[in-house]
Parts: C-alpha cells; structure tokens; sequence
C-alpha cells in the first residue's frame, strides 16, 4: 500500500492511500472514521482486483480545510470528485459507509462523469428524519453546550448504536469491539468531528432528487442497524430505476469492522461481480 500524506484535493488537505491494479475503487468511511478503516478487511480483500483508494474526509484528525463550517455533504463530495480527478484513470466504483455512503450519493448526483456505479452501505437518500436525524441532533446540541463523553462512556454508549445484541453479547467480541471503541484516537477524532461531520449527515436529503439518477445505486442495509435502520435503504432504492436494494441479516451498523467482515466482503463481491442493469432487488 502507497500512503500519501498532506495531499492538497480542492480545499480540503488529507491522506489518501491506494493498494492493487484495476479499476478505481474508491472507499469512504463514516463520521469519526479514518479512511485507513477499509485497510484492515477490504482494501486486502479486492487489491487484486480493484485500484482501491481511501482518504480521510474534512474534519478528520489530521486533515485541514479552508471552507468554514458549516460543510455540508455536498462539500465533502466536492472533496472526493477532486481526489477522483486527482488519482483515478477513469470512472470509479464507490463503496461508502453510513457519512461515506451519503457521500457516494451526493458524488452520483453530482458528478456522474467520474463514476460508474455507487455502493450505499447502512445509509440512504434522508438521513435527516426519524430518529436518526433526532439522534444526531441531540449529540451536536450537547457537544455545542461544552459536553465532552469520557472514553468509558462513549464506548459504553455507541456500543449498541453500532454493534447488534449478538456482537455485545459475546464476550470475545465485546472485547474487541470495546478495545476499538476506546482506542484514543477513534474516540478523540470522533468527539472532535461530532459537530463537523455529524451537523452534515443531519441535514442531509437528496430524496427529491433521487429521479435526476443517472448512474446505478446499490443500497446495502444492515438488518440489526439501530442506526440506519433497513428501511431507509428500502425506501431510498424505490426512488431511482436505477437503484436495488439489499439486506445483510444480523448486521449492526459497524459490523462490518470487527464483527463480520466477511458477511460485507461476501455482499460486495456478489454485486461487483455483477454488471449493474443485471442486479436483482433483494427484500
């Protein structure tokens, strides 16, 4: 793997990695996540396969913009079509997770010129309503009345917002998933990015614009995701002709980070493999 650090894409300067020959693939993770999240499980997984990108969005520990906030999901998608420009020799597959997977969608809409197809993992076209939008909300409000969580609580409190009841309950697993949690750097550049990131994802919905679609969208959800609940991807893939719909039974919304990987790696395979117009709806 080739990391590139303090590399200048519009306004925003970052971290970018790439591994493998291929095709463009490029990865984007979630709010509080670093890119370097996919280097564990899935940029090994397609390297021989894909030219697999990964860098971490504005707000990320390490990175600098010069927009002022508040960004919006618009801006971070700015952010990948330059970073395309940039690296990829020609129209790239997006994988995005929860953050990342708005991203891809905006990406879509916005600059279908620079890719060939979109993969939404545990996110949607309206991330801003029902209880998610709420949830965040309510996190932001309390980080802009001065309330920093200690490490014990933070990880004690996204552990089941992440994570299904299987993965909690298992005392090997609850031992990993809590070591990741409570590593400093997640749990920092998480606090940090809460009102950064976060404030996006609240007030992000492209719904109306879901018809404008001219490239494939595959919407991936996670049948235990309390976060992204299955029905956000339902419901955002019958927005588009051009977008399926997809479920993974069991998953929370990070189980594809320390609980099951594979089950995800399984899924990608099966819809990458496939040419777009040839995917079947799963409900």
């Amino acid at each position: 793997m080739q990391t590139h650090s303090g590399v200048e894409i519009g306004t925003l300067t970052t971290t970018v990695s790439e591994a493998g020959q291929g095709p463009d693939l490029l990865w984007i993770a979630g709010g509080g996540y670093f890119g370097s999240a996919w280097h564990e499980h899935f940029v090994p997984h397609f390297a021989d396969r894909f030219h697999n990108l990964t860098f971490d969005t504005r707000g990320t520990e390490g990175t600098a913009c010069t927009d002022t906030l508040p960004w919006s999901i618009a801006d971070m998608a700015r952010d990948a079509a330059a970073l395309l420009e940039t690296f990829a020799t020609g129209p790239a597959t997006v994988v995005g997770h929860s953050m990342g997977g708005a991203i891809g969608l905006q990406l879509a809409l916005d600059r279908p010129d620079l890719i060939s197809r979109v993969v939404v993992l545990a996110s949607g076209a309206d991330t801003a309503t029902g209880w998610a939008g709420d949830f965040m909300r309510a996190e932001i409000a309390l980080r802009r009345a001065g309330v920093r969580l200690s490490t014990e609580f933070s990880t004690v409190h996204y552990a089941p917002l992440l994570y299904p009841a299987e993965a909690l309950g298992d005392p090997t697993l609850w031992a990993r998933i809590k070591a990741s949690l409570s590593d400093p750097s997640f749990h920092e550049n998480n606090e940090d990015t809460i009102e950064s990131q976060w404030q996006a994802c609240a007030e992000f919905d492209v719904s109306a614009r879901m018809a404008q679609l001219a490239v494939h969208v595959d919407f991936v959800a996670f049948g235990e995701d309390v976060s992204a609940p299955p029905e956000l991807g339902r419901s955002s893939a019958d927005l588009s002709p051009l977008a399926r719909y997809h479920e993974i039974p069991g998953l929370g919304h990070c189980s594809l980070f320390g609980h099951r990987p594979e089950a995800v790696s399984t899924a990608l395979d099966r819809i990458l493999s496939t040419e777009p117009e040839q995917q079947k709806d799963e409900r």
